[in-house]
């Protein structure tokens, strides 16, 4: 989770907050006020940096204790149970579809009789069926002949790749969402900063 993930989301959090102060820079050093009152544009612009700084902090200390939360696997979502099913029989399905791609289906016939013909068919649907039933067989024996350890390990491998699936649709939403509402966040945190200041 450390390695995999927080570099990543803290990257993503920290363009977002540099993008927020470089847009603070660009909005007051082109007004007025930066021209002509510099020591009013420098206040102005490190309150609103400051604000911007706040919402990032709230965020990043949000995403700390998802990250954390994390480290102790747990969902309700029923695409893990959809996921862990479908990982589950994924290799055995491969097996058997690389295996029935040997099945010879014997090529038509050119008997004249259409009973004698009727008969091929119907043996040769048999014998076709006959082998398609040795190769399943054959397939769920190796299945059933594996270790216990070869079928935990795929056990282990099927909910940890679903698992990571679920937490990957998580992480999608949440880390945008913040970076969202830093940029969206910014204007009212910074005009509620200032509110009141002509008063006083």
């Amino acid at each position: 989770m450390e390695q995999d993930w927080r570099p990543h989301c803290d990257k993503l959090l920290e363009e977002a907050f540099a993008i927020s102060n470089e847009t603070i820079d660009l909005c007051l050093g082109s007004s007025n006020i930066g021209r002509r009152y510099q020591s009013l544009r420098l206040l102005v612009q490190n309150r609103a940096k400051l604000e911007v700084q706040k919402l990032y902090e709230r965020k990043k200390s949000r995403l700390n204790n998802y990250l954390f939360e994390e480290m102790d696997p747990y969902t309700q979502n029923h695409y893990l149970f959809e996921n862990l099913s479908k990982k589950r029989s994924e290799r055995l399905k491969k097996e058997l579809r690389t295996a029935l791609g040997n099945v010879r289906v014997p090529a038509g016939t050119t008997t004249h009789s259409k009973r004698n013909q009727a008969n091929t068919m119907k043996q040769d649907q048999a014998n076709t069926m006959e082998q398609v039933n040795r190769i399943v067989e054959a397939v769920f024996d190796r299945n059933q002949k594996k270790s216990i350890d070869e079928h935990v390990a795929e056990e282990m491998e099927a909910v940890l790749d679903a698992y990571g699936k679920v937490t990957m649709e998580r992480f999608i939403d949440l880390v945008p969402m913040s970076c969202r509402r830093i940029f969206r966040g910014s204007p009212d945190a910074i005009r509620q900063a200032f509110d009141g200041i002509g008063d006083n």
